[in-house]
């Protein structure tokens, strides 16, 4: 008995020093899972791998998660709340994906350039009599095939 209470400052301190380097593993762990899953991401969102805006963003996605990591393994905050956490990170990025899709509307000066460029080609069209033809007809084309495609279709007759 007297043996064992002696014994037990020393087991706490090498459990104490197991649990230290457990999380200081788990740590370097997640730190290679951020850099692979930044690696997976889109190179507008976080930055071609190894340049300067892929280790900005790692290093403050990593301090902010260090932090929630370090009491989650301490037992201070749960797991879940890592996964909030992460969770937050993925929408945001997901949201900043979409909206670098979205079309972007031309500038006035664009607008201008592709209306005198199309007035350019009508002008022409209508000067030389060929083209004037094949504008008509294409024209005609087109037409005929939206006519076909509104008016409603017959239902399919089944055979007698």
């Amino acid at each position: 008995m007297l043996v064992a209470e002696a014994r037990r400052p020393v087991d706490e301190v090498e459990e104490q020093a197991r649990r230290v380097e457990r999380k200081l593993e788990l740590m370097t762990f997640a730190s290679g899972i951020l850099a692979a899953t930044l690696n997976e991401c889109p190179r507008h969102l976080v930055g071609a791998q190894n340049s300067d805006q892929r280790r900005r963003t790692k290093q403050v996605v990593w301090a902010d998660l260090r932090v929630i990591l370090d009491k989650a393994l301490s037992g201070t905050e749960s797991p879940d709340d890592v996964r909030q956490h992460v969770e937050g990170y993925v929408a945001q990025w997901q949201s900043a994906r979409h909206r670098w899709w979205r079309p972007r509307l031309p500038s006035p000066q664009r607008v201008l350039k592709g209306i005198e460029t199309a007035k350019a080609v009508v002008d022409l069209v209508n000067q030389t009599p060929e083209l004037r033809q094949l504008a008509d007809t294409v024209t005609q084309a087109v037409l005929t095939r939206l006519r076909e495609r509104r008016s409603p279709k017959d239902p399919p007759t089944a055979p007698s």
